[in-house]
């Protein structure tokens, strides 16, 4: 079977959007389990797990078919989902030290995967 460069790289932007949601409802799922208690925060942990789960066989996936030093830069967008995340849905405080954090990364992110 021929597989094209195309399909490789729609898979991957697939996958790769897969693995970085997933990371980051599992956060989302872990915080939302801090603010309850019983049988809800234990149910949400377990939502947690079953996210990291799927995120670990995709990201087996992944490194199928990419490299590692490509394909890990992009883990750092978890940290733009979690951030709105934390403004959106938690009403936390973004101070000028976090944007300037996160503008680092991505600009990190984004030399270390430009071709």
């Amino acid at each position: 079977m021929i597989i094209n460069n195309r399909s490789i790289n729609a898979s991957i932007a697939a996958l790769l959007t897969a693995t970085i949601l997933a990371h980051s409802f599992s956060f989302l799922c872990l915080k939302y389990a801090t603010l309850q208690s019983g049988l809800l925060a234990w149910g949400l942990i377990g939502c947690a797990l079953c996210f990291m789960a799927a995120r670990a066989i995709i990201w087996q996936r992944l490194l199928g078919l990419g490299d590692l030093s490509y394909l890990y830069p992009f883990t750092a967008l978890v940290q733009l989902i979690i951030l709105f995340y934390a403004i959106a849905l938690f009403g936390e405080s973004v101070t000028l030290g976090n944007l300037l954090g996160l503008g680092f990364m991505l600009a990190g992110a984004f030399f270390m995967t430009d071709e």
